[in-house]
């Protein structure tokens, strides 16, 4: 495909327009097996669809500096199943990690990231109806600004199980909880 060498990249979007000028990605993207060299990125924004399996050509990323959004494509008929695996190697995420139209029980295949400056999850709906921990986040030591759990479907009820994966954060900005 001609990417295969490709080790930095200042933004990946699957959408036909600049990032600045548009949040919200328009097309999905079906692999990311073209970027198997890519190490470090700057954004990666993703509009996902149900063909979408895992992340198996970004096994050499080692760096977001700034935004990792997950999103599903308003054409998937049920909430898309994911499976963060392929980002094995990820040890940080300088900005936001936000999960948006998507569905995974936990965050298994993140299991190198110690660093992110924020995690926004928004449960409910077609967003994470299976999420169960946030297993898999056991290096995180730190998340800079905060971890954000909204859930506008429901009353929001959280016990102590699902943070227990977290036995290695040392340093949270805020922890938000909304309803």
């Amino acid at each position: 495909t001609g990417l295969e060498r490709l080790s930095r990249v200042e933004g990946i979007f699957s959408n036909d327009t600049k990032p600045v000028e548009s949040f919200m990605p328009s097309r999905p993207i079906t692999s990311t097996t073209p970027l198997t060299s890519l190490e470090s990125v700057g954004t990666l924004y993703l509009l996902l669809d149900e063909t979408f399996q895992n992340f198996d050509g970004l096994q050499n990323l080692v760096e977001i500096q700034e935004d990792l959004l997950l999103l599903a494509s308003y054409d998937t008929p049920s909430p898309l199943m994911l499976s963060l695996q392929g980002l094995n190697n990820l040890t940080s995420i300088g900005g936001r990690l936000t999960l948006n139209d998507v569905d995974l029980v936990d965050f298994t295949g993140l299991d190198s990231l110690e660093s992110v400056g924020s995690i926004d999850l928004y449960l409910g709906g077609r967003t994470l109806p299976s999420f169960e921990s946030f297993a898999g986040l056991g290096a995180l030591q730190t998340i800079t600004d905060k971890l954000q759990i909204s859930n506008y479907f429901e009353d929001l009820s959280l016990d102590a199980q699902p943070f227990l994966a977290l036995s290695s954060l040392t340093t949270l900005g805020k922890l938000q909880l909304y309803n």
